[in-house]
């Protein structure tokens, strides 16, 4: 590899010719008198309006705690057992009336505990006997052992 001379690196690149060659490490004079000085007044001197860290802190802080009581409310109020659920009815004896009102979400066994159940259910649909038969041999439904327990 060759050296480059004057001449040639005008030519080949005129910019990086027309760069002053100094020394990049001079310091310039006095700079060890003034800097610790300058740094000092800067560190003690407190632009005005600027909060103090704690009340920085704080605003930020604030919103993230309030963000995270409610995620930690709603995550442990909607997976929290409730006397709601089906779990809560106890399978291995028959249910009771209360059984079924716990488990009802729209008032449809509460209709049913009344006195005249069908009136607070509304009237039933009109079925043709050939449609009420059709429907118990689609569920596999025994008619005569339907007709006992009747």
């Amino acid at each position: 590899m060759e050296a480059y001379d004057g001449e040639r690196l005008k030519q080949e690149a005129p910019l990086l010719h027309g760069i002053p060659r100094t020394d990049p490490f001079e310091v310039p004079q006095g700079f060890f008198d003034r800097f610790p000085h300058q740094v000092q007044q800067q560190v003690t001197a407190r632009p005005a309006g600027r909060w103090p860290l704690q009340l920085r802190r704080a605003v930020i802080a604030l919103p993230l705690v309030a963000v995270l009581a409610v995620l930690i409310r709603y995550f442990a109020l909607d997976h929290a057992p409730s006397e709601n659920m089906v779990a809560a009815v106890d399978t291995t004896t028959a249910p009771t009336v209360d059984d079924l009102l716990l488990l009802d979400d729209d008032g449809t066994f509460a209709a049913l505990a009344e006195e005249d159940p069908q009136a607070a259910l509304g009237s039933a649909p009109d079925l043709t006997d050939e449609e009420i038969v059709a429907y118990f041999e689609d569920e596999g439904t025994d008619i005569t052992e339907l007709l006992t327990t009747l």
